[in-house]
């Protein structure tokens, strides 16, 4: 037998080192690879079907090889003929076939165009047909569908849609690491949600679900509408004083609130005052953006992420007011200028008025600037004895001692749907405020909490901590770079996880080794890159994904480039004010 080698090495002659005894009978080798095998190999099964029976049944008598080397050699002759009859008649598309299989990963499914001539072929030329063992007999067989009928009756594929968003995103993440033991869940996972060091995520969440409450209360009552409703028809007819006035306001209330909160409140009452006076939204709404991202860093309450800085680094209230009020105000005035800067002109319909705002939130009808201010209930205690009465007096089908579990479910449903009914009912407000909280961001900012503790895990930190010690050699330089870095890095893992990464590299013994005045830069620089670069793109912050969501509900679709064009001039010029301020403070105090 002689090899034919492979490639660029010659064959050669191939002796078999263990050949049969001289007095077997001499049977030739099959002489074909893979791929020619698994395109004959229906045709081969059915042809050497007895052989091939035989051959299995002696191997089950004796598992010795030497038993059934004459039913073995039966098998091969059986195959050695199959293929040449094959070839004789049916070559070329016996040929195209077995190649596209050797091309296409032994795939039956991607070589049917080839598959169909060449049966036609084998057919015509001996009456062969492929038949597929245990296939089933109701329908036709799938080399023979057409590819509309594979798609419908092949139940074996199905398709699932899954659309990936910012809810989903995090956790698929997570899944991964978990299945590839990158991460435990026992470490990674429960120490991202419960936190260390003094950073509790899970309280985070809570703050801000309680914030919003509080602020979609407020909204519903008809207060900040009816602020909004005068607001309007004081400037209505003039727009760059018009957004001035939202900036400002927006800029009042998140000093006093949060940006949440802000956020949370004005974005619906923007969109309707664009639909009543014809004016493009999309300059208040990014107006309004941006002042809630600014001054939430004027303050200690303004934003989550100050409370995380402040709390890891003992800072007190005032002297956290006193170091950020200068730099909150230059980021507020270079926001302000270059937002006059890039609108020129507000075109505002001076047909309409403020006046014919017809549907407030929080408000039935306003005709007149005067809103009605709703009573915002405490506790829902009408909905708890609701609640008892409808599970307690059941229907008198399921009165009887023995309770089914088809009448139990359908009693807790109606049991459920009559709660709903109440409360809707007798606490309007409460059951707004329950519909109109951004449950999303649970599941986003959980998710991103745990990665983050999980690059911590993974030894991040000190790697994190031993770069910022390189960069920062000077308070100035401290200052720019953590800025800068900062304010990028929430845009990758929004502005709450990356808070809590960032300062545990701050609190980390390598930047320890930085002097004093460089760390209480850097710790300021990153309070500024936490609120400013939310105002670089739609993840940065959990206000930027509420922003959209809301804004989108109100058929007003801001994406993530039109976003971007409006907001990163804006936060260059705050980023670069803030900082400048903070460095005269630096070197103020230190001098």
């Amino acid at each position: 037998m002689v090899n034919p080698g492979y490639r660029h090495f010659p064959g050669e002659d191939w002796v078999d080192p263990t050949p049969p005894p001289a007095s077997l009978p001499h049977v030739d080798e099959v002489g074909a690879s893979g791929a020619p095998l698994k395109s004959a190999s229906y045709f081969i099964g059915s042809l050497c079907k007895e052989y091939n029976e035989d051959f299995m049944l002696c191997k089950n008598e004796d598992r010795n090889p030497e038993h059934c080397l004459k039913e073995g050699r039966k098998v091969t002759r059986c195959a050695i003929d199959a293929l040449q009859k094959i070839q004789s008649q049916c070559l070329d598309e016996f040929r195209a076939h077995w190649t596209c299989l050797d091309n296409k990963n032994q795939e039956f499914g991607r070589c049917r165009d080839f598959e169909k001539p060449y049966n036609e072929c084998l057919f015509k030329a001996f009456g062969w047909k492929k038949d597929i063992p245990f296939a089933p007999t109701d329908k036709p067989l799938i080399h023979e569908r057409t590819p509309l009928e594979t798609n419908n009756n092949d139940k074996r594929w199905f398709y699932v849609k899954v659309n990936m968003d910012m809810k989903l995103t995090p956790w698929l993440a997570i899944l991964l690491l978990l299945a590839s033991t990158a991460i435990t869940f026992g470490k990674e996972v429960v120490h991202g949600f419960v936190g260390s060091n003094g950073i509790e995520p899970y309280s985070i969440v809570i703050l801000i679900f309680a914030l919003a409450y509080i602020c979609i209360s407020l909204d519903e009552s008809g207060l900040l509408s009816y602020v909004a409703v005068h607001v309007t028809s004081r400037w209505g007819r003039n727009g760059r004083v018009l957004l001035l006035c939202f900036y400002a306001l927006s800029t009042i209330m998140a000093v006093i609130t949060n940006n949440d909160v802000v956020v949370l409140c004005l974005t619906p009452i923007i969109c309707i005052f664009s639909d009543t006076t014809g004016a493009d939204a999309e300059p208040f709404l990014i107006a309004m953006f941006i002042a809630a991202n600014t001054a939430s860093m004027a303050l200690f309450i303004g934003n989550p992420t100050n409370i995380i800085v402040a709390e890891a680094n003992d800072i007190s209230f005032l002297s956290y007011s006193a170091w950020m009020g200068l730099p909150f105000l230059g980021a507020a005035v270079a926001g302000i200028a270059v937002l006059y800067l890039t609108n020129s002109a507000i075109d505002i319909h001076t047909s309409r008025s403020a006046r014919t705002l017809a549907i407030i939130p929080g408000s039935v009808s306003v005709s007149e600037p005067d809103i009605q201010l709703h009573e915002i209930p405490v506790a829902p205690l009408p909905l708890a004895s609701s609640s008892v009465t409808a599970i307690v007096e059941p229907s008198d089908q399921v009165k009887s001692s023995g309770f089914r579990k088809t009448k139990l479910a359908k009693s807790l449903k109606r049991a459920i749907i009559s709660i709903i009914h109440t409360s809707e009912i007798r606490i309007p407000t409460v059951s707004a405020v329950l519909r109109r909280l951004p449950y999303g961001i649970i599941p986003f900012s959980l998710g991103m909490f745990i990665i983050v503790e999980s690059l911590s895990q993974q030894g991040w930190t000190p790697r994190l901590a031993w770069v910022l010690k390189r960069m920062c050699s000077s308070p100035a330089a401290a200052v720019f770079i953590v800025g800068a870095i900062t304010t990028l890095a929430c845009n990758v893992l929004n502005n709450l996880p990356m808070s809590i990464l960032f300062s545990r590299a701050l609190q980390h013994p390598i930047f320890a080794q930085v002097e004093s005045s460089s760390r209480r830069g850097a710790m300021f620089a990153l309070i500024i890159g936490s609120n400013v670069g939310a105002n670089f793109t739609l993840v940065g912050s959990l206000a930027g994904l509420m922003f959209q969501g809301i804004a989108s509900q109100k058929k007003r679709e801001i994406g993530y480039f039109t976003f971007m064009r409006w907001c990163a001039p804006v936060m260059v010029a705050q980023l670069a004010a803030a900082c400048a301020i903070l460095v005269a403070e630096l070197a103020v105090v230190q001098s």
